[in-house]
Formats: structure tokens, C-alpha cells, sequence
């Protein structure tokens, strides 16, 4: 079960229909088991996977049944691959003005800024000389 792969390919789609498809691809091959549950003092809340699920059918099932709620709030387009040309990383843009671009500010968008920012620097050293 390639899980991740699965999960990941359902970001930066663009298309509700070709995500949609593709949730609906992930779901159907793991059992799925609707129930209701009250357990370790988490009070009632809803399980998908059947208990005899493993755990990779279980975060299948738990991803895309999280995927399809996106879907059905009109949300996709706050699903997107990080934007910095060496990271794979995936994000759900939480943002009020749906702006993040990075899968984390501290690591790759701190890196690409000062590496902007030196950019800057250096053609502005240039044009001065």
C-alpha cells in the first residue's frame, strides 16, 4: 500500500472531478467500516476503517475520507505542494488570505528569501559599480 505516494498526489491537483476520482480510487481499495466510537476518553467520534484494517488501509482511509471533507467545502485549492524547487513537501494552507507557499517559513522559506534577498544585494552592488 503505497499510502504517502497516494496521499501526496492528491495535492496540487487544481481539479475538484480528478481529486475527487482519486479519493474515491484510495477509499474503495481499503476496507471501510463507518462506526461509531467511544474509547479512552475521547467520547463518541466516528472510526472509517474496519477493525481489521492495517495501519497503512487505516491512514488511506482516514487521509482520503479527510481529502473528500476538503472537497466537499470547496476548499481544494488550499491543498499545495511546497513551493520551493528543491522540497516535495505538501501544505494545507490554513492561512486567512490562503498565502502560504511553503511547507514550513523556517526551513524552506527562510531559505529561499535570504537567498532572494542576496540576490538583490549582489545586483545592486553590480549596477553600482
Amino acid at each position: 500500500y503505497e499510502v504517502r505516494s497516494r496521499l501526496r498526489e492528491l495535492f496540487g491537483v487544481g481539479d475538484d472531478a480528478k481529486i475527487a476520482q482519486l479519493v474515491n480510487s484510495l477509499v474503495a481499495e481499503a476496507p471501510m467500516s463507518p462506526r461509531l466510537s467511544e474509547h479512552d476518553g475521547y467520547g463518541w467520534h466516528l472510526h472509517y476503517f474496519a477493525p481489521s484494517a492495517s495501519l497503512a488501509e487505516h491512514l488511506a482511509v482516514d487521509g482520503g475520507v479527510a481529502i473528500a471533507h476538503v472537497v466537499t467545502t470547496g476548499e481544494t485549492d488550499r491543498l499545495r505542494v511546497c513551493e520551493a524547487p528543491d522540497c516535495e513537501a505538501v501544505l494545507v494552507d490554513l492561512s486567512r488570505n490562503r498565502s502560504k507557499r511553503y511547507c514550513d517559513a523556517r526551513s524552506c522559506g527562510n531559505r529561499l528569501n535570504v537567498a532572494a534577498y542576496r540576490e538583490r544585494k549582489r545586483a545592486a552592488a553590480s549596477s553600482d559599480a
